[in-house]
């Protein structure tokens, strides 16, 4: 594991110096206002499984990640400048952990419906108008977390296919269809949709 988290200083050259992914296991650099390392794959089944890389300057999702479709399972790059979520990061099959939180994300794309083993999906305090039918895809899904964007409406039928979700936050959005929302959701252990 390189755990870089908290930095009191940028950090200046990391990207410069390649890490090598075949004994990483886990990532971390939260707020080091970092760009992102370069990578090199290693040669046989990468262990690079947990990127956490928060608080941090990405612009768009490292490119490197598509040398880890197989193995990654949690990835943390919430609290960046993202406006897309890219085709690196919808080719990782095998995620089960995603947080795009707080960052510039207008869309989520269709192809989320291709993760199937997501089980958590954090895309609060991003710029969202509208969400996918895709999304009731995520047979697995548990947790979702939408509030504070800027959604006037939710899927309301691909919500109602995800049968594993037990957690949909939604409050600080525009949403105009409360009792609708209730009606579906109901069954939910965990759920916020109105209020700030």
């Amino acid at each position: 594991q390189l755990s870089l988290d908290e930095q009191r200083c940028e950090l200046s050259g990391i990207e410069q110096h390649p890490l090598p992914a075949n004994v990483l296991a886990v990532l971390r650099a939260r707020g080091c206002r970092s760009a992102f390392p370069d990578l090199v794959p290693s040669t046989g089944t990468p262990n690079l499984n947990t990127i956490f890389w928060a608080h941090n300057t990405l612009t768009m999702v490292p490119r490197q990640l598509s040398s880890f479709v197989q193995s990654m399972r949690l990835l943390d790059l919430a609290h960046n400048k993202i406006a897309t979520m890219g085709e690196e990061l919808l080719a990782l099959k095998n995620l089960r952990d995603l947080s795009f939180a707080g960052n510039r994300l207008q869309e989520v794309p269709a192809a989320i419906g291709g993760l199937k083993g997501l089980q958590q999906l954090w895309l609060h305090g991003n710029l969202l108008e509208e969400l996918p039918e895709e999304l009731g895809l995520l047979e697995n899904l548990a947790i979702l977390e939408l509030h504070h964007n800027r959604l006037r409406s939710l899927p309301l039928s691909a919500l109602a296919r995800l049968h594993k979700l037990n957690w949909l936050f939604a409050h600080g959005n525009q949403l105009a269809d409360g009792p609708g929302l209730i009606r579906t959701l109901s069954k939910l252990p965990r759920l916020k949709i109105c209020g700030s």
